[in-house]
């Protein structure tokens, strides 16, 4: 959400310090633009805070996972490859020791650790153990916190967390190994403090179908 022309200062380009260190070298240690401009403004409305975060942990165990990422980059450099070799022939750079593969390959380690980073600063999913899955019967399921926060659960598949941020009416602490009956959607999500959550984590139990 920033300016055409700042493009290239994004992804690592050697010329600047700000994209050059994937992790904002701002002493905050969170994003300068949360505190800029127009987006300190956002930021300051709870409700879009918490979509922005659900928004990039969703994301994150799908199509922004390191793999698909590195995907699109190598998927991306493929069609370059053949006239990167002319383009460099005509307009010779300096592109340094590893040269055009050199440079795919920062921009793949850059753009891993910037993802890395930027979940650090928000909270991922409570982590499942336990059963979880396809069963029979009931089944004793565990989850730890990412955080060292307090996990709230349903078993109706809404989210523990109101549209408010508040703890939902319906949703109950886990305070140990719960026993989920079949066929239920059990959905768990960590708060931190009072206004900060994790992401959301969801699962199925349920009976396995007569060819699992």
């Amino acid at each position: 959400m920033g300016p055409v022309w700042d493009f290239d200062r994004a992804m690592g380009a050697d010329d600047t310090q700000r994209s050059r260190t994937p992790p904002d070298p701002s002493p905050t240690g969170r994003s300068r633009f949360h505190y800029y401009g127009w987006w300190a403004q956002l930021m300051a409305d709870p409700k879009l805070v918490r979509r922005y975060r659900d928004r990039w942990l969703e994301l994150r165990q799908g199509p922004l996972t390191v793999e698909n990422l590195h995907g699109v980059i190598d998927d991306m450099a493929a069609e370059l490859t053949e006239a990167q070799a002319r383009n460099f022939s005509r307009w010779p750079i300096d592109l340094g020791a590893g040269g055009w593969r050199g440079k795919i390959e920062h921009l793949r380690g850059w753009i891993a650790t910037r993802a890395r980073w930027m979940d650090g600063d928000l909270v991922g999913p409570p982590e499942f153990s336990g059963g979880v899955g396809l069963f029979p019967v009931a089944a004793s399921v565990s989850v730890s916190p990412v955080a060292g926060g307090e996990i709230f659960y349903t078993l109706d598949g809404t989210d523990p967390r109101a549209g408010d941020g508040r703890v939902r009416p319906t949703a109950r602490l886990w305070e140990r190994p719960v026993d989920v009956p079949q066929d239920t959607v059990l959905s768990v999500r960590e708060r931190i403090t009072e206004d900060v959550w994790g992401g959301l984590a969801r699962r199925r139990i349920r009976p396995p179908r007569r060819n699992e």
